[in-house]
């Protein structure tokens, strides 16, 4: 028998966001007779906690590019291509496959000369312009898009070429979240009483996450349903500064609107799962979404979800069949398709169950791997 396929994951992030979720998915349903993954990471986080709690292999290694010359030109650190090329000799890699285009950058040369196929899967709005893009296309053999609008937005130069992209979107795990009961654990936790409208928004504490819309369209709810309360999941996982003091800065909203006793701030958990089945309406009120994971878990679970026309989302959703959505920056149009499924619930029960039907065939994480071995069963046959 051959042997197995050997997958090297690089990632930078290590807490466990939309993305994060989904390569844990991912690797948690590859194929081990054809496939051995190994994730490279450059320091310890909730994901690889996760990873070694499940026998993945995990290694630690400090990698990614140290500044930008000229504002497009990587400075990338030696040290950094020095480790990843022994670690793909010890490990007798076959396939690189990258997270983010910083580890792109950093494993291009010594992938390309050890003739190792990288694949890249691209979560954001990173460009194919200019000299990025066809540096992109010389050392990248596949660029995988986790949905039609970012696959636009790469493409609209043409300086990658058509046929290595692909989009796949991300996907769930459906066994684990088709089990889950509405216990209303997660409003027992918080106070809420189990008759209250519970409204959830779960994301990165990120500028473009729109929290503040969130925030406004809540202000609007309770005009019309006063008892309603609203929950806030997540934390401050990126180093930017352009999010510095964005925490505060959402506390100071929830103040100045008089919502200090009917928003819930809970801070990064792990159990998505658990808190979304406690939900009445999920809101993503993003400015800009690659995808929107976290729309589809909520449509797994069987909650109605509301979001903007923000990108991704709209390959999730059907707008009036398995959700709403609305345009962007317009907290009144969210607080009103909010509202009107609160105040229907068997028009929001039935897009629910469409929801669900729409995850089972488009975002199942089972078909969504096999799409991505499929990738790396053409890039191991072209190589030969």
């Amino acid at each position: 028998m051959d042997r197995q396929t050997k997958i090297l994951y690089i990632t930078e992030l290590v807490e466990m966001g939309g993305g994060e979720r989904n390569l844990l998915s991912i690797i948690k349903n590859l194929d081990r007779e054809k496939f051995q993954p190994i994730v490279l990471c450059p320091c310890k986080g909730s994901l690889t906690i996760e990873l070694e709690r499940r026998n993945i292999p995990v290694i630690i290694s400090r990698h990614g590019i140290a500044k930008k010359l000229l504002g497009f030109i990587p400075i990338i650190s030696i040290l950094s291509i020095i480790r990843l090329w022994k670690i793909l000799i010890r490990e007798k890699i076959d396939i690189v496959h990258a997270h983010f285009l910083s580890s792109v950058i950093f494993s291009s040369i010594p992938t390309k000369l050890m003739k190792i196929p990288l694949v890249w899967t691209v979560h954001g709005w990173a460009s194919g312009r200019g000299i990025q893009g066809l540096l992109i296309n010389f050392f990248v053999n596949r660029v995988l898009t986790v949905s039609h609008a970012v696959e636009r937005f790469i493409n609209q130069s043409g300086n990658i070429s058509a046929e290595k992209i692909q989009t796949i979107f991300l996907g769930v795990d459906l066994k684990e979240f088709n089990n889950l009961c509405k216990t209303n654990a997660i409003k027992r936790e918080f106070g809420v009483d189990q008759d209250v409208p519970l409204v959830g928004m779960i994301g990165r504490f990120q500028q473009v996450k729109g929290h503040f819309y969130f925030l406004k369209a809540a202000k609007e709810i309770k005009k019309t349903l006063p008892n309603s309360k609203f929950i806030i999941v997540g934390a401050r996982i990126f180093t930017r500064k352009a999010d510095k003091g964005y925490p505060t800065q959402i506390e100071k909203w929830i103040r100045e609107y008089g919502l200090e006793n009917d928003v819930i701030c809970t801070g990064f958990r792990n159990d998505i799962a658990h808190i979304l089945a406690n939900l009445d309406v999920m809101i993503l009120p993003s400015l800009r979404e690659s995808f929107g994971l976290v729309l589809v878990e909520a449509m797994a679970v069987g909650v109605p979800v509301v979001s903007t026309r923000s990108g991704g989302p709209d390959d999730i959703i059907e707008h009036n069949v398995s959700g709403l959505l609305v345009p962007v920056g317009d907290p009144k149009a969210l607080g009103e398709a909010v509202l009107i499924l609160l105040e229907n619930r068997i028009r929001a029960k039935e897009m629910a169950s469409f929801a669900k039907k729409r995850v089972e065939e488009f975002f199942n994480i089972d078909t969504q791997t096999k799409k991505i071995e499929s990738v790396y069963n053409e890039l191991i046959r072209s190589k030969r």
